[in-house]
């Protein structure tokens, strides 16, 4: 069924290398989603410099949240969302060679 102002947007895989000495690989998971305004990036990484990122459908970024060195562990990171259009985005994870990404539907 079309419908307009829907976009359905399916991230390419990312192709990684475990990192070696890690006890933990890179997870992400958004919440809520949908969001209206704010949500939050939940971020569970091993040590080092990380960076959260947004992305829109066309794949341009729209906000960088956080980058720097982090102690290996969670990590909780408010998503800057109020200002965006409704729609699909991508909420981008990197550390080291890993990355992760999940989508975010904005809504009014």
């Amino acid at each position: 069924v079309l419908s307009p102002n829907l976009v359905r947007y399916t991230p390419a895989p990312v192709a990684s290398e475990p990192a070696t000495g890690s006890a933990e690989a890179l997870a992400l998971t958004v919440s809520p989603n949908p969001a209206r305004g704010a949500a939050t990036a939940t971020v569970t990484h091993p040590s080092g410099p990380v960076t959260v990122e947004v992305v829109d459908a066309l794949g341009r970024r729209v906000a960088v949240v956080t980058e720097g060195d982090v102690p290996a562990g969670r990590l909780e990171v408010a998503l800057p969302l109020a200002g965006l259009a409704p729609g699909v985005y991508v909420v981008r994870a990197v550390a080291g060679r890993e990355a992760a990404s999940q989508s975010v539907v904005v809504v009014r």
